[in-house]
């Protein structure tokens, strides 16, 4: 009950969203009508209270290599940062992350690979956007916003990752921080 009174209070904010799309109760199923709910609460809360942070989706293409896509308009402006998690110290992955790390476009990754170039260049974040959900045992690495390889990486509104397979159980999770 309490979740559709707050879904018929944002709908207040909402000019595309009716009252009519609040789903009906279902006592034989009450879980397809709680999560319908829960699902349009999110998104109205979203017109009230804009998510600074948005989460781009990373597949593993092949073994050490990730992609992103850049498709959302308001990305060209955000900062970028990538959540690490590995089997390692922590103090290790300070160190070897920047350095072993390659970031670039699709096109451009195994090349910045193969080559030894830098390409997009990370470091380390010590104090991270407010609108980050910080979790233990990650460490955060900006991406720089600069550079030839970061312009071609934006202009084909794709990102790439190459970590080596000394990263045990890693975990990459790329946010956006929209400005």
């Amino acid at each position: 009950m309490f979740l559709a009174e707050l879904a018929g209070g944002l709908l207040t904010f909402s000019l595309d969203t009716q009252l009519t799309d609040i789903p009906d109760y279902d006592h034989q199923d009450p879980a397809a009508s709680l999560v319908k709910l829960d699902e349009l609460v999110r998104l109205l809360l979203e017109n009230v209270i804009p998510n600074q942070c948005i989460v781009i989706n990373l597949s593993q293409v092949r073994p050490s290599y990730w992609q992103g896509q850049l498709l959302d308009p308001r990305l060209t402006e955000a900062d970028f940062y990538i959540s690490v998690h590995a089997d390692m110290p922590g103090s290790s992955l300070l160190e070897l992350v920047p350095r072993a790390f390659k970031v670039g476009s699709p096109e451009d990754i195994e090349v910045v690979v193969n080559s030894a170039m830098p390409g997009v260049t990370l470091n380390h974040s010590t104090r991270l956007p407010n609108a980050i959900p910080v979790r233990l045992d990650n460490h955060y690495f900006s991406i720089e916003p600069h550079g030839r390889v970061y312009e071609r990486m934006m202009e084909a509104q794709a990102i790439s990752f190459y970590a080596p397979s000394a990263f045990t159980n890693l975990k990459l999770e790329l946010l956006a921080v929209l400005k």
